[in-house]
């Protein structure tokens, strides 16, 4: 199952880098200077990212925010209003 979002930031170039990987993971959102991926569990991190730098992506930053988290953000926001 979906376990997260691999948010994946680059210089330039975000939708050619998004078609690397598209194949392999669902892709949730994608900009010219960053792109959302679905993730089932850390462990896929590093083989995702290795795999893009090994294409030649120009990685600036990489953030993987769990679902749960985000969720329960949410919902804080939603009772404080």
């Amino acid at each position: 199952g979906r376990m997260g979002r691999l948010r994946i930031g680059v210089l330039s170039g975000g939708h050619r880098v998004a078609e690397k990987v598209m194949s392999l993971h669902e892709l949730l959102d994608v900009s010219e200077t960053e792109l959302a991926l679905a993730v089932g569990g850390v462990e896929e991190v590093p083989k995702i990212v290795s795999g893009l730098v090994a294409s030649g992506a120009p990685i600036t930053s990489v953030v993987l925010q769990k679902e749960n988290i985000e969720d329960t953000f949410v919902r804080l926001c939603k009772n404080g209003n």
